[in-house]
């Protein structure tokens, strides 16, 4: 059972739902549509009293009677129901649904948690109204504590008993088998319910009541009812409504009265008995929680969140699943849509050369210190993210440690810019982006809401993750000084707001901000926004024409009042109105569209040389194919002319035989015998006759041969026509091909000319894996350069639209900051325009940042896509489920992280989550944690990746990184051996080390010791504590170290040894705050680095060999714990018993005791 403590409700302000939403007539709204106000479920009024008088408090227990809230009498612990028959087992389909269900019922089962009643008001102890003689707002109650408080009112929220979680866990653990051999005991309380009353302690109407889920779903797990945890949304707001019902108790006049301690304790009693506790396991009600709320709110105090961040997402899932409304991304996630057929991208090099292709590479790059361009993989990363993550609206990135996941996604958000200032280019006049929406009164003033351009929509940029410091760290990271080049002093965009949002630390814009939890949202909105000397207001204020002073403190002498100019206006140089805004706007226009062309030309002619390279290869068969049908057709050509030539030689012959016979013929028609001769028919004439008879048929014979020869000839003719046109056709062909090729030439020679030695063809992918990884692909320095200069055109481009559109911009953000503390983001008027208050706030400020638990509060008012984009961090170590509303609100999503490393954290029996997943028929490994992450599931969604192979099977996982520029040996090879499969690519360049010139490189102190403590051993920690006392004596300037350990009892014991050592004194003067941060187990340090680490393992006895080989059983914990350190890894425990630990096997193999 988790502590979520990610997000707590201001003890002033009211803030966005989070739990159930409501309309007017208590119907659930639902999701994607716009859902009002009021923040929690609210029951309905009761008519008449529905409980009989209560006895005097004297005659009953109070609900203080014992210190800790409990009554003194001896409870029988809770035991199984032996006559309990199993649950019959589902047919495992994995449909959506039950997916959605068996998540749910997982969250249901994940309460708040509190050591002590002021954890839940913000650790102010003088919130807490402990009960004792009478109830606090008895009598006179204690308006007295509003003095000094300006417009505000007291509340009071009345905590309705709570759950033991000592006694809750073990009953768990005693009905369902747990894996977990670091599994602690859980401490503390989860609050039943929770009830909010006024001053009078009136439980008015329209006050909030919340019930914890645990508190309703522990009797069922433990009776094994699981398949019935998924209906917590109904009995929710059942509970409520009766439970309202209960409490409010009318007199005579039908008048609400205030509670009572008898009031409370018979509430306490009938939930309990509704809920089916069991009396070990709860305390009874002894405090309520003050609340200071602001006196003209038009809402009422939020109520404390008694239970998971996501089942409000997970409910508006489920609802847009049964109305087959499920947004893009989420049918891929939940496998709505089938994954495509997957190809290995580290196995196909044409697959992969795709991916690289320069048309695919965003016009614009981040310009990072060095300035050093992306390896292959990183860059054909960003290339599907900005291009291809549209088509499932899911691009999986696995990043293992050290292979520069940050640096894509800065690559990932230049490119997003850089497509955003295109789209403002279409607007002469970029007030014309807004158009009139509604109108908002605030105070005296009226606001106009506007809706935002469609064609500006689409690039907003959220980053979330499971993980409070990764997202931080990232939309910390993107504004520093140190994220861009040292030679780029040009680069600067609303420095004076980020370097105020920032702190002590220089930044060069305000590219990002860290938003999510309502404190992060208040702070920025106090520096960023509401700042007179540094906030946007009076920067858009004075661009809109409303110049801007500041009143300085009265001279003392004098009396009299100054007045300046903030610094705002001074450093950032707005324009002094339209006219001049706009004249800006069209210069910064035209400077990004000369910039942006020419890298567009330029990636369009390396395109063009990439496919010309292909063609000219692809055409060297044709063209000689063609040279070949040219000589074939010559050859026929000549033949058919040759013919002819033959012809006419035998039509000369045939004509001369032919004249020849004539001639003869008519000399002997010469000798023709008389008439008398032909008279008789004498023997002469007969003669002669037939000798006539003979020279016609030579005659005729020749003539027909001449025509028979002219004909032929006709034939030979035509048959060289032919041949000749096929000649010109065959030539024809060949020229076109042969221009192709010349053409394709050209564009390859044009393509060299630009990317120089940075091809990707054949003879790339021919060199060794290593240099291919290393290498960079396509663009030359130079090009990289003109793309740096294109994202800083990009935001200069944005801040000349911002001045530009001052007016409805300053409206629309003033209107959106409102929604920070209230909840006008949920009314009818207000939520339709929210997606464009918040485009308008992305817009100048590119990227947000959120836990997936509190995107609930931040953005639950938002419609599905609602939002461009979501960059996740640290996906492997985020449950499934965490990502869904906010996976529901955007239209693309970039998953990085890494299924070897650190997984999800599961509070509940590793056999409970399994019974869930059964009951609900879905694959446990492959939709729970900790088998299954936001991570392992995107990674299915996607048709690039490639395959691990362990010992012990293989992963898949989604697009690779394997360039790692972090740990030095033995613990890069360590890693790559044992997650990797040894395809990591190692750039670590030879680095100085002060502690491994003090301690020696990496080995391993080999400790034996039979003093321990479950796993703890205090030899271990003496050898630690040794180690630092080296330290200290040698004199090192900087403890750039963690200590680190796989069990959680082992982790406190070292800081506590350590503190009480004094080893620390030398490096900081609050070792209290040093080994909090610096020495925990391996779970808390993923994301994080040092120059060395030492692991301290515990678990030396034979009696550990079950934690052992939890320890050991996979690769996550063992990769995360080298791969923090740089330089040095040294292990401190019993080598003998470890070694034969799973993936411990491997450490020991490259890690060694140093010789004496």
């Amino acid at each position: 059972m988790a502590y979520r403590s990610d997000d707590k409700p201001s003890p002033v302000t009211g803030d966005t739902p989070r739990d159930v939403i409501r309309d007017e007539s208590g119907a659930k709204v639902p999701f994607p549509k716009p859902r009002p106000q009021p923040p929690a479920a609210r029951p309905a009024p009761a008519a008449r009293p529905l409980l009989n008088p209560r006895p005097p408090l004297t005659k009953r227990p109070s609900p203080a009677s014992g210190d800790d809230g409990s009554v003194t009498r001896e409870v029988p612990a809770w035991a199984p129901d032996p006559s309990r028959k199993p649950t019959p087992k589902r047919v495992v389909e994995d449909k959506p649904a039950d997916i959605l269900s068996a998540w749910t019922a997982l969250e249901v089962l994940s309460p708040t948690t509190y050591l002590y009643p002021k954890a839940l008001a913000d650790d102010d102890e003088k919130r807490i109204a402990n009960f004792k003689m009478r109830e606090p707002w008895a009598g006179d109650g204690e308006g007295y504590l509003l003095n000094g408080r300006q417009k505000t009112k007291l509340f009071y929220q009345v905590i309705l008993g709570a759950i033991r979680m000592d006694s809750a866990t073990k009953s768990l653990l005693t009905a369902f088998e747990d894996k977990n051999a670091d599994r602690q005991e859980a401490k503390g309380f989860a609050p039943i319910a929770a009830i909010t009353i006024d001053a009078q302690g009136v439980p008015q109407e329209e006050l909030p009541i919340a019930i914890s889920s645990f508190a309703w779903g522990l009797p069922k797990a433990l009776d094994r009812d699981l398949s019935s945890l998924g209906g917590w949304q109904k009995a929710e707001r059942e509970l409520v409504s009766e439970l309202g019902e209960r409490l409010r108790i009318q007199n005579d006049d039908l008048e609400v009265m205030p509670l009572t301690f008898a009031a409370i304790a018979d509430a306490f009693d009938w939930l309990v008995d509704k809920l089916g506790l069991h009396p070990s396991h709860v305390v009874r009600p002894s405090f309520a929680v003050r609340v200071f709320h602001f006196e003209f709110s038009k809402e009422p105090p939020e109520p404390p969140l008694l239970g998971s961040f996501y089942l409000t997402h997970l409910a508006e899932a489920a609802e847009l699943e049964a109305a087959g409304k499920l947004p893009k991304a989420l049918k891929h996630y939940l496998g709505v849509i089938a994954p495509p057929e997957r190809e290995d991208v580290l196995k196909d090099d044409q697959l992969l050369a795709s991916t690289l292709s320069p048309i695919l590479m965003p016009k614009g790059r981040w310009p990072a210190k060095g300035r050093h361009p992306l390896v292959l993989l990183q860059q054909a990363a960003v290339n599907l993210a900005v291009n291809q993550a549209s088509k499932s609206g899911i691009l999986p990135v696995n990043g293992p440690p050290g292979t520069g996941k940050t640096t894509l996604l800065r690559d990932a958000v230049a490119g997003l810019v850089v497509d955003r200032a295109k789209a403002m280019c279409e607007f002469d006049d970029p007030a014309k982006a807004f158009t009139t929406g509604t109108f908002h009164k605030s105070g005296q003033s009226r606001l106009t809401v506007s809706q935002l351009a469609p064609s500006l929509r689409g690039f907003e940029m959220l980053v979330a993750s499971t993980n409070n410091a990764a997202v931080e760290n990232v939309s910390r990271e993107l504004p520093s000084l140190k994220a861009v080049a040292a030679d780029a002093p040009g680069m600067r965009y609303f420095k004076t707001v980020s370097d105020h949002v920032a702190g002590d630390e220089s930044t060069w814009g305000l590219i990002a901000a860290v938003m999510g939890k309502s404190s992060n949202r208040r702070a920025f909105r106090q520096r960023a926004w509401i700042d007179k000397d540094h906030g946007l207001r009076s920067y858009l204020a004075e661009a809109s024409g409303v110049r801007q002073l500041i009143d300085e403190p009265a001279d003392p002498q004098t009396g009299e009042v100054r007045k300046r100019r903030p610094k705002i206006v001074l450093q950032e140089d707005p324009p002094s109105d339209h006219t001049e805004a706009l004249r800006r706007w069209r210069v910064a226009r035209d400077r990004f569209v000369s910039a942006y062309s020419e890298v567009a030309g330029l990636l369009m002619k390396l395109e063009e040389g990439r496919r010309g390279l292909g063609k000219f290869a692809e055409l060297q068969q044709p063209l000689q194919e063609a040279d070949a049908v040219v000589a074939a057709a010559q050859v026929k050509h000549v033949e058919a002319v040759a013919s002819i030539g033959k012809c006419q030689q035998q039509i000369a012959l045939h004509e001369a035989r032919l004249k020849q016979v004539e001639g003869a013929q008519k000399l002997f028609e010469q000798t023709s015998p008389g008439p008398l001769a032909k008279l008789f028919r004498t023997k002469a004439f007969r003669t002669w006759l037939s000798e006539s008879l003979e020279y016609s048929k030579q005659a005729i014979a020749a003539h027909n041969e001449v025509l028979q020869t002219v004909g032929v000839q006709a034939l030979a003719a035509k048959a060289a026509q032919d041949a000749e046109r096929a000649l010109k056709a065959a030539k024809a062909g060949y020229v076109e091909i042969e221009r192709s090729v010349r053409r394709a030439a050209e564009q390859a020679a044009g393509m060299r000319a630009i990317a120089g030695d940075r091809i990707v063809d054949t003879a790339f992918f021919a060199r060794g894996r290593d240099e291919i990884q290393l290498d960079s692909p396509w663009i030359s320095d130079e090009l990289h350069r003109k793309r740096d200069e294109v994202f800083e055109l990009a935001l200069a481009l944005h801040k000349a639209f911002v001045d530009a559109a001052a007016k409805p911009l300053r409206d629309n953000l003033e209107v959106l900051f409102q929604t920070f503390s209230s909840g006008l983001a949920w009314s009818e008027k207000i939520n339709p325009f929210m997606p464009d208050l918040w485009s308008s706030l992305f817009l100048v400020v590119p990227v947000m940042s959120t836990t997936f638990a509190s995107a609930e509060r931040m953005i639950g008012h938002l419609d599905a896509e609602a939002l461009g984009w979501m960059l996740v961090d640290e996906a492997g170590q985020a449950a499934p489920q965490a990502a869904v509303g906010a996976l529901a609100r955007v239209q693309n999503a970039i998953i990085v992280g890494d299924p070897q490393q650190i997984e999800p954290v599961n509070s509940l029996p590793t056999s409970l989550t399994e019974a869930i997943c059964r009951d609900f028929g879905i694959d446990s490994d492959k939709w729970s944690a900790p088998a299954s992450s936001v991570q392992s599931l995107a990674d299915t969604t996607s048709r690039w990746g490639t395959r691990f192979e362990k010992d012990n099977g293989s992963v898949d996982v989604g697009f690779p990184l394997l360039v790692h520029r972090r740990s030095a040996e033995p613990m890069f090879s360590i890693a790559n051996e044992i997650a990797y499969a040894g395809l990591m690519v190692h750039a670590v360049q030879p680095r100085h080390s002060d502690i491994r010139s003090i301690l020696g490189p990496s080995h391993w102190i080999d400790v034996r010791s039979s003093h321990t403590m479950d796993k703890w051993c205090e030899a271990e920690g003496e050898a630690v504590v040794q180690l630092l006392h080296r330290l200290d004596r040698a004199g090192l300037d900087k403890l750039d170290l963690y200590i680190v350990t796989p069990f959680t009892v082992v982790s406190k014991r070292l800081r506590e040894l350590v503190l009480r050592s004094g080893a620390l004194r030398r490096w900081t003067e609050k070792p209290a705050e040093w080994v909090k941060e610096r020495i925990g187990t391996v779970h808390t340090v993923q994301g994080r680095e040092a120059d060395s680490v030492i692991m301290v393992l515990g678990a030396p006895m034979p009696a550990n060999g079950g934690a052992r080989s939890w320890a050991g059983g996979q690769v996550n914990l063992l990769n995360v714990a080298v791969t923090r350190a740089q330089e040095n890894f040294y292990v401190v425990g019993n080598r003998a018993v470890w070694e034969e630990a799973g993936y411990f096997r491997r450490l020991a193999a490259r890690v060694h005791v140093p010789h004496a």
